[in-house]
């Protein structure tokens, strides 16, 4: 079951709550990744800005987002400066503003899903467009899968561990011949050869040595 429709570019701008519903910082940046086979983007956590650090808060520490704030369930935060993985897409940094043609993304829609699977997920885009004659912009929103390619991960090789052996570290919903896992894919990079893929979640074997 789906709940509400939250967006993105409102949540960017309520602080983070303690469980006794004190200030302790502000949202920054709402963090997303792919979701699995057909699924929706799924909500990773927060980028916050507290003590003068940009931490992060993961959605499981959290117990609600509404009007008044982001409330955690605890009283405590890991100050551990934040830093960006590969395959994670930062919605205010990566999304937002982005150009789709003669539109622009002016907003993400988020829903909380409830059962086995609960989380924030992606649910749609708000698209935003100016006419030449017409200043005022218009508006559409869409579903999240008319545009997947806003939230794929973008590609970033680690240093080589073996002159055939590069890890991508990229998530996405198809199968490693090795490793077997459905949540990664093996990824060939453009100076390796098409039948040289190696695994994301670094098994560190290539399928050309299978």
């Amino acid at each position: 079951m789906v709940g509400e429709l939250m967006y993105a570019f409102r949540v960017m701008r309520l602080p983070l709550l303690d469980a006794g519903g004190g200030a302790i910082g502000k949202i920054d940046d709402i963090v997303v990744v792919p979701g699995r086979a057909l699924e929706a983007p799924r909500v990773l956590g927060f980028v916050v800005s507290s003590q003068r650090r940009r931490i992060f808060v993961s959605t499981s520490r959290i117990a609600t987002v509404d009007n008044e704030g982001v409330r955690l369930k605890s009283w405590d935060v890991d100050l551990n400066p934040f830093h960006p993985r590969p395959g994670e897409r930062l919605i205010g940094k990566d999304v937002l503003d982005k150009r789709i043609g003669d539109e622009v993304v002016s907003d993400v829609a988020l829903a909380q899903s409830t059962g086995k699977s609960s989380g924030w997920n992606v649910t749609k885009v708000r698209l935003a467009r100016r006419g030449l004659l017409n200043p005022r912009a218009s508006y559409r929103l869409v579903e999240w899968d008319h545009i997947p390619s806003l939230f794929a991960p973008r590609l970033r090789s680690t240093p080589r561990l073996h002159a055939s052996v590069t890890c991508t570290q990229v998530t996405w919903p198809r199968s490693c011949a090795h490793c077997h896992s459905s949540s990664v894919v093996c990824l060939p990079l453009q100076w390796m050869t098409s039948d040289s893929q190696t695994c994301s979640k670094k098994c560190l074997r290539t399928n050309s040595s299978a």
